[in-house]
């Protein structure tokens, strides 16, 4: 089955999406139709990555990352001798 639909369904397939002569009647209406489906899609994509660019861009940051050794900061300053107190000179 498979076989035979290869054989006589693609190209019927092919001829049918691209015929070889055409008689259709585009009117101008048409033009603005296809118009206002571009820019509601193009505003959809946008408004779509708006909404979840802190996730994108988490994603992008996750797979482009250097691997680096993290270097630790101690922030601990009892080590370090006191300050003299200016109160007694």
């Amino acid at each position: 089955m498979n076989k035979r639909l290869r054989k006589y369904g693609m190209p019927f397939i092919v001829l049918m999406f691209f015929p070889a002569i055409t008689n259709a009647y585009l009117e101008p209406g048409l033009w603005s139709y296809m118009f206002h489906i571009i820019v509601a899609s193009l505003i959809g994509v946008v408004y779509s990555l708006k909404v979840y660019w802190i996730g994108i861009k988490g994603f992008i940051r996750m797979k482009f990352k250097k691997k680096r050794k993290d270097k630790l900061i101690c922030f601990d300053t009892s080590h370090k001798e006191a300050a003299p107190n200016q109160d007694e000179t």
